[in-house]
């Protein structure tokens, strides 16, 4: 209620959207944390890798796959994003690579490959 308060009163900062969304996945509520990102993007307050990070980290901890690549696309694809770092890159590896988890490795390599296409990080780290 702070934060709808904070959208009719005034201009939110990024850090506001940031602590909501930061809330959110942590009650796991990842449609939420979706929404208020997509929110920051509509009102014109560009994320910042931190924030992006957070949303993949988050959703990738909490099995939601499908919303960590959506952050990874946003990130590589649109000029209001930062590109994704090596740490961006990294936490998607050690997710898809998991110790007795074989089922996600061709994925890996495809983010490896993008890794190396944004030469972020040589992909002999791994």
């Amino acid at each position: 209620r702070v934060f709808a308060h904070m959208c009719e009163h005034g201009d939110p900062q990024r850090t506001h959207y940031s602590m909501v969304m930061s809330a959110y996945l942590e009650a796991g509520l990842h449609e939420s944390a979706m929404e208020t990102y997509k929110t920051m993007i509509d009102d014109d307050h560009k994320p910042d890798t931190t924030a992006c990070n957070l949303l993949i980290r988050t959703f990738l901890e909490q099995g939601y796959q499908e919303g960590a690549f959506t952050v990874l696309r946003a990130m590589e694809k649109n000029k209001s994003h930062p590109d994704p770092d090596s740490y961006t890159y990294h936490t998607l590896v050690a997710h898809l690579t998991k110790e007795g988890d074989t089922q996600d490795l061709d994925e890996a390599y495809r983010v490896i490959e993008r890794m190396e296409k944004k030469r972020k990080e040589s992909v002999y780290a791994y």
